[in-house]
């Protein structure tokens, strides 16, 4: 009996101990970005710098990356991209890595925000929570003061993206559900906080009219620009596969968008191969020549398939580099 009571004492003090240890300094459930991103010393170019997976939305959805702590946000900028039609989340994760890696470092972001690709071709289903995405958006703007956002979207992937701008500036005036009569108006930035800050890149993108989501001009009139982007190829001429819509996007907003013409050099493209030209918007050569493999395409990267990431020269000079 008097070995046990010392041993009791113990146990005591260490249930207390632990008890008022997770009491202090609770540990939110966030996963390392380490695992995807091996080396942050690459991403975020100081080596003391920890790089956490701080957020996600719904199931393989959507993620928010901060590359700094919350001391360092202030005035950074944001990076959102979002996939086409059926890039799961992890695909696009990848693809942003290497955008972040190989050129958008340069430009102070802060928060990057990862969409998957809609699972219809006009997103139909609109499964996403782009709602959700959207107010944690604006949260962030009013927290840390953030200055611009680039968002980078690749074919489908515009519809979530003016998903995103209608619950921002019309507050949710859904197509679908006005016809249901569902709808519950809620304008999302209701004080204006990114307005003129949202550059809006289309890579091989669309309007969505008739069918998608359609851009509209309450839209259009809020955001910084828009930056239309598609692809021909140099040895044969073949225009990428939504080449005839993203010219409409210059055609129906003139003055807020600049139209660009990008001439894929080397891709490996079959003649008249438009889906496999369509990809040299993110890859300098994609793996299928006669059509697209979205899976390898926007994960697979060495030195004979480079991330493509001219158009941010557009953006910020006016020059593809």
């Amino acid at each position: 009996m008097k070995k046990s009571i010392p041993l009791l004492i113990i146990t005591f003090i260490a249930l207390i101990t632990l008890f008022f240890g997770v009491s202090r300094e609770p540990n939110p459930p966030v996963e390392v970005l380490n695992s995807r991103f091996q080396d942050t010393s690459v991403i975020v170019g100081k080596s003391d710098l920890e790089v956490v997976w701080s957020d996600t939305i719904g199931k393989d959805q959507i993620s928010f990356i901060y590359p700094f702590s919350k001391e360092q946000m202030k005035g950074k900028n944001v990076l959102i991209t979002m996939g086409g039609m059926g890039a799961k989340l992890k695909w696009v994760e990848k693809w942003t890595e290497e955008l972040y890696k190989s050129k958008l470092m340069e430009f102070n972001i802060g928060l990057i925000i990862v969409v998957k690709g809609p699972v219809e071709e006009f997103y139909d289903s609109r499964e996403i929570d782009i709602k959700e995405m959207t107010k944690r958006f604006v949260a962030a703007y009013q927290e840390y003061d953030l200055n611009e956002t680039f968002l980078i979207v690749h074919s489908s992937g515009v519809f979530p993206a003016h998903q995103m701008f209608d619950y921002l500036y019309l507050g949710g005036d859904d197509p679908i559900t006005k016809k249901m009569n569902m709808r519950k108006l809620e304008i999302l930035d209701p004080e204006g906080i990114t307005k003129n800050k949202i550059n809006y890149i289309m890579l091989d993108g669309e309007l969505g009219i008739p069918k998608g989501y359609s851009l509209v001009e309450g839209m259009v009139k809020n955001l910084k620009q828009i930056y239309s982007f598609y692809a021909v190829d140099a040895q044969t001429g073949t225009e990428s596969g939504m080449a005839h819509e993203a010219k409409k996007v210059k055609t129906e907003f003139d003055d807020k968008t600049k139209l660009y013409k990008y001439i894929a050099k080397n891709s490996g493209c079959n003649p008249g191969a438009k889906w496999c030209v369509h990809e040299t918007l993110i890859t300098t050569r994609p793996h299928n020549p006669a059509k697209y493999d979205l899976e390898k395409d926007y994960q697979i990267f060495d030195s004979t398939r480079k991330v493509v990431t001219g158009y941010m020269g557009v953006v910020k000079n006016g020059n593809w580099d």
